[in-house]
Formats: structure tokens, C-alpha cells, sequence
């Protein structure tokens, strides 16, 4: 998850003053940090017990809802010409 999230940080940094914001990358760091091998949302069971993080799940939804409405405006700026 972390390459993921390193390269939409640099698309929307191509598209210039579109930056993403600190809750969602700190909540995407914790999750990477407990999903190690990335297959966690995927398969039960599979969530590291060892790690420090802390989750709040009600704002982990909220932030990845707001993920996921930056990764469809990224990728429809990206699309449609927009952006280096």
C-alpha cells in the first residue's frame, strides 16, 4: 500500500496544487502498517496483531471515502489531459 500511496501523492503533485492531506495519508500509513503484505481488506484473518497502530475505523471509513473521491478526481484529471 505504501508504493500506492507514494505514487498518488506524486500524480496529484503533477496536477499541481492538489496535495493530499495529512488524516488520509497518516490513516493510510496505519493501515499499510498493520496490512503488511496488502491483502488484509481482501482475506480475513490476515491483519498484523503485533502492531502499534491505533485504528478509529469510523474515521478510517471516512477518510478512505475521501481517498477514494480524490483517486476518481486524480484519475479523471489524469484521463482527460490534465496534469503533467
Amino acid at each position: 500500500m505504501t508504493k500506492l500511496t507514494d505514487e498518488l501523492v506524486g500524480h496529484l503533485q503533477a496536477l499541481g496544487d492538489t496535495e493530499m492531506p495529512n488524516d488520509v495519508l497518516s490513516s493510510l500509513d496505519a493501515l499499510a502498517e498493520i496490512d503488511e503484505k496488502g491483502t488484509g481488506s481482501c482475506y480475513a484473518g490476515l491483519l498484523s496483531a503485533r502492531s502499534s497502530a491505533n485504528l478509529d475505523i469510523t474515521a478510517l471509513t471516512k477518510t478512505l471515502e475521501h481517498t477514494s473521491l480524490m483517486l476518481t478526481v486524480t484519475i479523471d484529471a489524469v484521463t482527460n489531459g490534465q496534469g503533467a
